[in-house]
């Protein structure tokens, strides 16, 4: 089950960043996604921190999205970065669920 979650996420995320069109759906909804889940951090009390936090986090992923259409980093760079990064922490948060 872990293999397949696994192959099922990389073939998503390799669509998203090599596409540009599904890249911009998939960043509107990782951008509603990380709002949701900042705004609800029980650690954080302030809301303008909350918010400070989301705008940071907002501009990076929207910034690492421009590069990618504007040819400043490549496609090949961009997987690398996203399995490094993403996609180990993702697998290990599902296997976490699923054992």
């Amino acid at each position: 089950m872990k293999s397949v979650t696994q192959n099922l996420v990389t073939i998503m995320v390799n669509q998203a960043i090599s596409n540009k069109t599904i890249r911009d759906m998939a960043i509107k909804k990782l951008d509603n996604q990380v709002y949701k889940t900042i705004l609800s951090d029980p650690l954080l009390f302030f809301h303008e921190e909350k918010l400070d936090r989301y705008y940071f986090v907002s501009s990076v992923i929207r910034q690492v999205s421009k590069c990618l259409d504007n040819g400043f980093v490549s496609k090949h760079v961009a997987r690398k970065m996203v399995n490094w990064t993403f996609l180990k922490s993702l697998t290990t948060y599902f296997s976490s669920k699923i054992s």
